[in-house]
């Protein structure tokens, strides 16, 4: 009887612990999958949404700029053919009222130029003021840069001039032998070898002095 308790005993702790285990390895289990799902649900949101993205890029690339506009552009232009200048040289967005785009619609249109002809006559005048301004100052400093060239060349001349007039004034030294006089170093040292060691550094004196 004894035996039997204790074995009775023995299971229900070991149930108890088994069944202990078991409830912790289950939370495990479900923490690690809720992570892995995680995961896994990030990694097909990022390549859904790098398709997604490349979709877009593809889709406006070409894609009218007019906006609420779904056509798609013109070769050589950011509009479509509804909202391009008609003319087919030119591949600006025309305006609302006028089949051509406002550079055009002043010089074509004669309803718009008509219409609008206070706006373009302002237009034109700011227009004309912009490219005064813009050529006074190419002109100013165009004149700048070639005052400072006529500054800086006159500089060099004169730097050149008093150069040379100083090389010139400067090209004769003073020599108490006169050794510019004599052509031949060995006359020279015939005539001053007294006044030096001997005849050879007389003919050195020579040499280097000329």
């Amino acid at each position: 009887m004894v035996n039997d308790q204790d074995n009775k005993d023995k299971n229900k702790w070991t149930m108890k612990d088994k069944d202990e285990w078991t409830l912790k390895d289950y939370a495990w289990v479900v923490f690690f999958a809720v992570v892995l799902l995680g995961l896994v649900v990030s990694i097909i949101y990022n390549i859904a949404k790098k398709i997604e993205d490349a979709r877009k890029e593809e889709y406006y690339r070409d894609k009218c700029l007019t906006y609420e506009c779904a056509n798609k552009r013109m070769p050589g232009s950011f509009y479509c053919e509804e909202h391009k200048c008609v003319l087919k040289t030119c591949s600006n967005e025309h305006v609302a009222e006028s089949e051509y785009c406002f550079e055009h619609a002043i010089s074509y249109d004669k309803v718009y130029a008509e219409k609008h002809k206070d706006f373009i006559e302002l237009y034109k005048s700011l227009e004309e003021e912009s490219k005064y301004s813009s050529t006074s100052k190419s002109s100013k400093s165009s004149d700048s840069s070639s005052s400072k060239k006529n500054s800086s060349s006159s500089k060099s001349s004169s730097s050149s001039s008093t150069k040379k007039s100083g090389n010139s004034s400067g090209s004769y030294k003073y020599d108490p032998y006169d050794v510019y006089k004599y052509r031949d170093p060995e006359d020279f040292a015939d005539e001053w070898e007294e006044d030096f060691d001997d005849w050879e550094d007389a003919y050195e004196y020579w040499e280097e002095s000329r």
